[in-house]
C-alpha cells in the first residue's frame, strides 16, 4: 500500500511505492482515484526534478510537483478528506519503477511515458468528477482541472517529441 502521510501537505518519499488497487464505490472511488493518481504524479515530477536530463523536462517535473501539491492543498481547503493511505494500481506501480531505474535520456522518456499515462487517467477522472463528483467542492476542483491537464498533456507531447 502506498503511505502518504502529511505533515502541511509534504508525502512521504520512495516509500509510497508499492502496488495495490483502489477499491471503492461511487464518487468516493473518482476521489480515490484522482488522489491515487495526483500522489503518483507528484512522487515521480519529485524525481524528475532531481534526475531530467533535459532541462526542459526538469523545468516541467518541478511545476509538476508544484502543481499536485497546490491541487492537495485546494481539496484540502474545499474540505475534502485526505486519506492517511493512498494506493497505486499495479500499472503505476510498474511505470514507476521504470522510471526508478531509468538514468539519462532513458529516465526523461520514462518519466515522459508515465506523465502522460498518468495525466490521461487524471483527465479521465476530472472529466467525470466534473460532471458528477459527489460535492460542488468536487465539481469546481473539476472544472478547474480539466483545462490544466489538457495543457499538460499538450507539453508532455511536445516534450517526447523534442529531439536533443
Amino acid at each position: 500500500m502506498i503511505h502518504r502521510r502529511t505533515t502541511g501537505l509534504a508525502l512521504a518519499g520512495a516509500a509510497l511505492f508499492a502496488p495495490t488497487l483502489v477499491r471503492a464505490q461511487g464518487a468516493s472511488d473518482l476521489r480515490m482515484q484522482a488522489i491515487a493518481a495526483s500522489t503518483a504524479s507528484l512522487n515521480s515530477a519529485r524525481l524528475g526534478t532531481q534526475r531530467a536530463q533535459n532541462p526542459m523536462v526538469r523545468q516541467f517535473a518541478t511545476l509538476e510537483a508544484e502543481e499536485q501539491m497546490a491541487a492537495m492543498e485546494a481539496m484540502q481547503l474545499a474540505g475534502i478528506s485526505m486519506p492517511s493511505q493512498v494506493s497505486m494500481r499495479d500499472d503505476t506501480a510498474r511505470m514507476m519503477a521504470t522510471v526508478q531505474s531509468a538514468q539519462g535520456a532513458d529516465f526523461d522518456r520514462a518519466f515522459l511515458q508515465m506523465q502522460k499515462a498518468g495525466h490521461e487517467d487524471l483527465l479521465r477522472i476530472h472529466t467525470q468528477v466534473k460532471a458528477s463528483g459527489a460535492t460542488e467542492a468536487e465539481r469546481i476542483i473539476g472544472t478547474m482541472a480539466v483545462p490544466a491537464i489538457k495543457s499538460h498533456l499538450a507539453t508532455i507531447e511536445m516534450l517526447m517529441n523534442m529531439r536533443g
